[in-house]
């Protein structure tokens, strides 16, 4: 197989060296501005990176069988569970403490990554506006607002709020 009509020939040749050549599937019906950020996504795919980070915990082999690769698909991830690092309540109060002390100092903000999209929830707006309130049918976005705008209150600054959307969630977050 080539690469599609208009896409970079040395780019669908590191797709194919990597195995990646399923991300054009849907090339031809993209419109122009669609195929544009895609290729621009995919320019900055490390897939050498990728390869790397993942290969060592990889723990097939490339002549497996199909019933082999979805018995390997349909197994649980392996639970990593941390160790509580407070060595005592003492710590943790002074963790506490310190973030209080941070707050009403002001130099506190919260960062909110929502570029997702809602349609596995059946919902076609934005995740953050899903509405998860029990009676009110508050959205995330709301609760999160709320929540940061009491420990606001009551620590008597404000607390700066980024929300970091994608291309697909941008205007209607913004609104």
């Amino acid at each position: 197989m080539s690469a599609p009509e208009s896409f970079p020939e040395d780019l669908y040749q590191t797709l194919a060296d990597f195995q990646q050549t399923h991300l054009l599937t849907w090339w031809k019906d993209l419109s122009e501005q669609d195929q544009s950020e895609l290729l621009t996504q995919i320019q900055h795919i490390n897939f050498a990176q990728i390869q790397r980070l993942y290969a060592p915990g990889a723990t097939y082999q490339k002549s497996e069988s199909p019933a082999q690769k979805a018995e390997r698909a349909t197994r649980p991830a392996t639970v990593v569970r941390l160790e509580d690092r407070s060595s005592s309540p003492s710590e943790s109060e002074e963790a506490t403490k310190l973030g209080q002390k941070l707050l009403e100092a002001g130099r506190v903000g919260a960062i909110l990554v929502a570029g997702g999209q809602g349609s596995r929830l059946g919902f076609s707006h934005p995740k953050g506006m899903f509405p998860i309130g029990p009676v009110k049918q508050t959205s995330l976005f709301q609760i999160l607002v709320e929540q940061l705008r009491a420990r606001a209150r009551q620590a008597g600054q404000p607390i700066c709020y980024f929300i970091m959307t994608s291309d697909a969630t941008h205007d209607e977050t913004v609104e």
